[in-house]
């Protein structure tokens, strides 16, 4: 199969995501990424990873067309270091649901290429805290209700100068940031 041929029939399943947005795939020699901008939509991923991921990788692009902050970790510019252990912390619980989102997007797009194993072993991963939290649609205001499901020493919320991105600090009695 040629490279026309390739990209060909990753825009064939593309097609079955609705996207609204435009989507541009380019390729990686290694690994793979989403890229969710507020005009675009960008995917990137090595060979391998188009073949065995790309379901995956659309789920990831459709619900970053419906919010970037869903997919893509944008952190305010100035992170204190106390809090950077926060931020990490903040973005392996957020990939969780994430990646639970994504399962549940793959199977509403594509049913046949979603294996009911694979969503259960997905959900499975979401610790007890945030099972509930799968359960809605797609939403980053749920992202932040989180770290306070789950009893983290932090808190999280969003901030939109210069651009949109998480604010994660440990947890004080100040609530003006949060937005």
């Amino acid at each position: 199969m040629t490279g026309n041929d390739k990209l060909a029939e990753r825009f064939k399943l593309a097609t079955r995501f609705r996207f609204t947005k435009e989507l541009i795939f380019e390729d990686l020699k290694e690994g793979h990424d989403v890229i969710a901008l507020p005009d675009k939509l960008i995917i990137i991923a090595d060979p391998e990873s188009y073949e065995r991921d790309l379901p995956s990788l659309l789920a990831m692009a459709k619900l970053g067309e419906r919010d970037p902050l869903l997919v893509t970790f944008f952190i305010e510019p100035e992170v204190k270091s106390r809090d950077e252990k926060y931020c990490q912390m903040f973005s392996e619980l957020i990939t969780l649901l994430r990646d639970a989102w994504v399962m549940k997007t793959v199977q509403e797009y594509t049913p046949e290429l979603m294996d009911k194993s694979v969503r259960d072993a997905a959900i499975d991963r979401l610790n007890s805290a945030s099972v509930s939290f799968f359960l809605y649609d797609p939403d980053v205001s749920l992202y932040l209700k989180l770290p306070e499901a789950t009893g983290a020493p932090y808190e999280a919320g969003i901030d939109d100068v210069p651009n949109r991105h998480y604010v994660v600090r440990e947890k004080t009695k100040k609530k003006e940031w949060r937005q």
